[in-house]
């Protein structure tokens, strides 16, 4: 009669993070502002807001070569994978050259935006690009199907001094994040930024100056600088006040291969610079070598597992360790 033997698998383990930390490299200080990657090249980049300078790194942010861009206010930047090009956008006093375009981020195309305005953020929803500005008035939004004709919508938000937007796709819905902490001072819009309500935050403090979207936790976050503070809300509607360790962050992302939040401190030491969460609560923070001068942007990239921050004078890249049990 043919054996049997009972199958015994061994346990697979559990794998908890432990610990997430950054080193940093140093870089020609300059007024680096935002950084962008773009799974298709592995590549990153980052832009400056003076004097036209950029730089990229092809190894995950070890190593990284500057080249000259035209000289605007460089304030955002962003990977489409639908056009398959990073868009960048600036601020200015004119709307000629305050776009532009590129398939490798080395090669640049200058567009026109709308109108000239203080335009600080802009994302792609898979239909189009959206952009806010910062500027107030009429003209806060502007949106474009292929990142180079630029329009304003119809029917904008409310004169508010928008400083960064979010595409939460479960919800199929935007959010503008206002500067000035005044009662209303979100919006939200569910057709691609062509229509929009504005929405009650619940903080009262000088400055919002940055917004991210958890698809694992269903949340929304919105830090402030100035004051020890951030908020969180599940639909961009109906938002929670939250202590945070710190007033001055400037930058956030999620995380999605570790399932955190990351924040960014303007002017944090390497033990206090940046702040990771699992629950969009309690914010803790990871320890970097060095400081990075002030903080600009924090960004995470899913190919390379790791997440780069950027501050005046020098760029940070993290590491990751596991424990298993």
């Amino acid at each position: 009669m043919p054996f049997s033997f009972p199958l015994v698998c061994p346990a697979i383990p559990t794998l908890t993070l432990r610990r997430l930390f950054y080193r940093s490299a140093a870089i020609t200080a300059r007024a680096w502002q935002t950084l962008a990657y773009s799974p298709t090249l592995d590549r990153f980049i980052c832009l400056t807001s003076l004097n036209g300078f950029m730089m990229r790194s092809d190894d995950g942010g070890v190593t990284w070569i500057e080249s000259a861009i035209p000289a605007v206010d460089w304030r955002s930047v962003i990977w489409s994978p639908r056009i398959g090009k990073f868009v960048a956008l600036g601020a200015g006093a004119s709307a000629v050259g305050l776009v532009m375009t590129s398939p490798d981020g080395v090669n640049w195309t200058q567009f026109n935006a709308a109108v000239a305005s203080t335009w600080r953020a802009l994302t792609d929803t898979g239909q189009r690009f959206v952009a806010v500005s910062s500027t107030g008035g009429p003209n806060t939004v502007m949106t474009s199907a292929n990142g180079e004709t630029w329009s304003t919508p119809g029917t904008p938000p409310a004169s508010r001094t928008y400083i960064d937007i979010v595409y939460a796709p479960e919800l199929n819905r935007l959010l503008a994040v206002g500067e000035l902490a005044v009662a209303d001072c979100f919006a939200t819009s569910d057709d691609h930024g062509l229509t929009w309500t504005l929405r009650t935050q619940p903080l009262a403090g000088p400055n919002y100056s940055a917004g991210a979207w958890s698809p694992q936790l269903n949340l929304f976050m919105a830090i402030q600088s100035g004051v020890n503070s951030f908020a969180t809300s599940p639909n961009g509607i109906t938002w929670t006040s939250r202590a945070s360790p710190v007033a001055a962050f400037t930058s956030c992302a999620w995380a999605e291969d570790i399932a955190r939040f990351l924040a960014f401190d303007a002017n944090g030491a390497a033990s206090s610079q940046m702040f990771a969460s699992a629950d969009g609560i309690a914010l803790s923070a990871l320890q970097s070598d060095v400081a990075l001068g002030t903080g600009t942007d924090i960004i995470w990239a899913s190919q390379r597992g790791a997440s780069i921050a950027v501050g005046t004078n020098r760029v940070a890249r993290s590491g990751v360790q596991f424990t298993y049990s």
